[in-house]
C-alpha cells in the first residue's frame, strides 16, 4: 500500500499494474491518492475524501485474510506557508473528528496515516533548528488533535531527532 502526494491531477490514469484506492485531486496542484499492487487481493470497504485535494480516508480489507484498517493520506496544504498549514490541520482535525464520531457507531480502533504532512511534531527536527518556536500553538494543537483522533504515534520514537532516522546538513547559511 502507497500513499501518493503531489498528483497535481484530478483523475489519475488507469494502469494494469496499480489500483487506485481513493484519491482526491486539485487541477494543477496538490492531490493524493492511496494506492495498492493490482491483483493483490486489496479492496475497499469505505473510501471518503476528508479535505478535497488534500486528506483522504480508506478503509480496506484484505480478501484472503480478512485483515482490514483504516488509512488517512496526507498531503499538508503548504500554497500560502503556515497560514494555509495551520488552516489545513484545523479543518482536517474538525472534519476527521466528524468522520471518527459517524464511524464509532460500528467501530473504530484508529488508523495509520501517512503522506507529506509538511510539519514535523518535534521543535527540534523542525529546519531552521535554532528557532524551535517557529510552529503557532494552533497548528501544533490541530496537530496533536489528528495525532489523537487516529490513535497514531510517530513511528521514528518519542522523542525528537531519533538516531538513524533524522537527517540534518549545514549549510553556509545555517
Amino acid at each position: 500500500m502507497m500513499v501518493l502526494t503531489e498528483t497535481h491531477t484530478v483523475s489519475l490514469p488507469i494502469s494494469r499494474r496499480v489500483q487506485v484506492l481513493e484519491q482526491s485531486g486539485l487541477a494543477h496542484r496538490a492531490g493524493v491518492a492511496i494506492m495498492v499492487k493490482a491483483g493483490s487481493g486489496w479492496e475497499v470497504l469505505h473510501k471518503e475524501v476528508i479535505v478535497p485535494g488534500y486528506a483522504i480516508m480508506v478503509h480496506a480489507s484484505h480478501r484472503t485474510s480478512r485483515e482490514s484498517f483504516w488509512i488517512l493520506g496526507v498531503y499538508g496544504d503548504i500554497s500560502r506557508g503556515q497560514s494555509s498549514l495551520t488552516t489545513f490541520y484545523e479543518r482536517l482535525s474538525g472534519r476527521l473528528e466528524a468522520f471518527v464520531r459517524r464511524q464509532a457507531r460500528t467501530h473504530w480502533s484508529g488508523c495509520f496515516a501517512a503522506g507529506d504532512w509538511n510539519f514535523v511534531e518535534f521543535a527540534r527536527d523542525r529546519f531552521p533548528t535554532d528557532h524551535p518556536d517557529r510552529a503557532p500553538i494552533r497548528l501544533l494543537t490541530a496537530f496533536n488533535d489528528v495525532k489523537a483522533l487516529c490513535g497514531s504515534t510517530d513511528m521514528a520514537g518519542p522523542d525528537p531527532a531519533p538516531p538513524l532516522w533524522s537527517y540534518s546538513k549545514a549549510t553556509a547559511h545555517g
